[in-house]
């Protein structure tokens, strides 16, 4: 029995072999056992493209209503067509393909409203998203936070919508976004919900935020930065003044996450010599140790390198010799 996570479709004498989950496929003119194309597929696989249709005016043409189609490859391009309600155009997504084969494999969602992101069991995976043109900028704003890495295109068009800038949020309030959809608006965007934390001075979700959501080397940059701008602005706000040695900290804070996910272990040392008192401070110790170990689970989702394994035991301990030394 053929695996529930990989589909099996053959054109003429070719068998194509797509794992859903690991979003990679195969072409072969093998017949290959369940035992063995897991395996195959996990290390000999090309990737395929995820898109997702998002307003009821959108009319995907779909063959046979599944959500895996395969696209027949012309000029080293696979197109998909879809039209709009009331609209007797028809329009195309055009996607560029850079391997010998003759049908492109392409996952293929619909929703009609944004009520339903979270009915998406694969939406991490999205690439490309087609919004209707309806769509309001916070709506799309919305998609952009539920989809950092996708690229979003208004339907009828091919105009990429990016809102990957954190500064497109100053023509929206970040207290405004949240007061009208909601803080789970915010809650899997690591450089929007700093904005809006760092806004009401809570340290304790600001010292959590990493801890709970995956953040890469740019959203850690990025809140350093709004951190930044916020300390020194500190003697127009009296507020801002009173907590300017709880902001460093917190800047601190989140130096030494930044080392930790670059694996700059040589800056971490010269962080530990420069910044002793730091670690010393309670709760940021408690923090850094639940950070550690977020960092090993939720960050890494794979085994860990038995060399990153090592260093990671190597900052912990520092941090505890570090606090023996100086308590």
């Amino acid at each position: 029995m053929m695996n529930p996570n990989i589909i099996q479709k053959k054109f003429g004498n070719l068998n194509y072999y797509v794992d859903i989950n690991n979003k990679s496929f195969i072409v072969t003119n093998q017949d290959i056992s369940v035992e063995e194309i897991k395996n195959i597929i996990l290390h000999r696989g090309k990737t395929f493209p995820f898109l997702l249709f998002v307003g009821k005016e959108i009319e995907p043409n779909l063959k046979e209503q599944e959500s895996l189609q395969f696209l027949p490859i012309k000029r080293r391009h696979a197109e998909f067509y879809y039209r709009l309600k009331d609209d007797p155009n028809t329009y195309r997504v055009a996607i560029k393909v850079n391997l010998s084969a003759e049908f492109l494999p392409v996952w293929i969602e619909r929703i009609t409203s944004l009520k339903e992101l979270d009915q998406i069991k694969l939406k991490k995976y999205f690439d490309t998203i087609i919004f209707a043109p309806n769509l309001n900028r916070l709506e799309v704003l919305q998609l952009r936070m539920n989809f950092p890495k996708s690229t979003l295109i208004k339907a009828g068009n091919y105009i990429p919508e990016e809102i990957r800038d954190p500064k497109e949020l100053e023509k929206h309030r970040i207290t405004d976004v949240v007061n009208k959809l909601g803080v789970e608006f915010i809650s899997k965007n690591p450089v929007y919900s700093a904005r809006y934390y760092l806004r009401k001075l809570d340290f304790n979700q600001l010292y959590e935020l990493p801890i709970k959501i995956v953040c890469t080397e740019s959203d850690i940059e990025v809140i350093m930065t709004f951190l930044d701008i916020v300390i020194k602005n500190e003697h127009k706000n009296k507020e801002l003044e009173i907590n300017k040695d709880n902001l460093i900290l917190l800047k601190k804070y989140y130096e030494f996450i930044l080392y930790i996910i670059k694996k700059d272990y040589n800056k971490l040392e010269e962080f530990y010599d420069q910044s002793k008192e730091f670690l010393l401070q309670e709760p940021i110790n408690s923090y850094l140790f639940d950070f550690l170990k977020s960092y090993k689970n939720l960050y890494r989702n794979r085994n860990i390198p038995k060399e990153e394994e090592i260093q990671l035991w190597e900052i912990e301990t520092l941090i505890k010799l570090q606090e023996k030394k100086y308590s």
